[in-house]
């Protein structure tokens, strides 16, 4: 029962931000941030920063960012916003949830084999397990910066292979946005 109730936890807490992709309000908020960055200058660099920092934070897929920097900036200056903005925005999140796991950690976490595996390797090679995991869509990239919190690879290990990992994906997700009309369509997340 425990297990279920754990498994629903962790589904809800991966559709939510999805759930509010889907909410017009989020939508009108997100096109109004789009319209601020892309008139703004040099601010709105910071507010991208601000709002990758936040989506990440929250769990919002990071393709919405990176495409949000193509559809802003263009092909190639939204990627020199959204690469380091994205192991940033990991990191920042990688950081806070080692905190809370620092005060909270599921009882008997750490008394699986499985578990003690995984924090023997990390503790061995953590760049090449963050690394691997990034450059391979295996779940939610900013849910895995939760999981990686409660392991002890360190945060330079997280950040270089976050960065180096998702480099491919961020390239993508940026020249989609960077094709895309509308801010609109964006959000929605449409193509055209």
């Amino acid at each position: 029962m425990k297990r279920a109730l754990r498994i629903l936890l962790v589904v809800l807490v991966v559709a939510l931000p999805l759930l509010l992709l889907r909410n017009e309000s989020t939508r009108a908020v997100l096109v109004s941030l789009m319209e601020y960055m892309r008139s703004a200058g040099p601010k709105g660099v910071l507010a991208f920063l601000a709002a990758e920092l936040v989506a990440a934070v929250l769990l919002f897929p990071i393709w919405l960012m990176s495409g949000v920097a193509g559809y802003v900036y263009g092909f190639p200056n939204g990627v020199l916003f959204a690469a380091p903005g994205v192991s940033i925005a990991a990191s920042a999140a990688f950081l806070l949830a080692r905190g809370v796991f620092a005060f909270w950690r599921p009882k008997g976490m750490g008394a699986t084999k499985t578990w003690r595996a995984i924090e023997k390797a990390s503790q061995r090679q953590g760049f090449k397990i963050v690394f691997l995991l990034r450059a391979t869509p295996v779940m939610p990239q900013n849910f895995l910066s939760v999981l990686f919190a409660s392991t002890p690879i360190t945060l330079r290990e997280f950040a270089l292979g976050t960065f180096l990992g998702l480099l491919p994906v961020t390239f993508f997700h940026v020249y989609v946005g960077s094709l895309v009309s509308s801010a609109a369509a964006l959000a929605a997340g449409e193509t055209d």
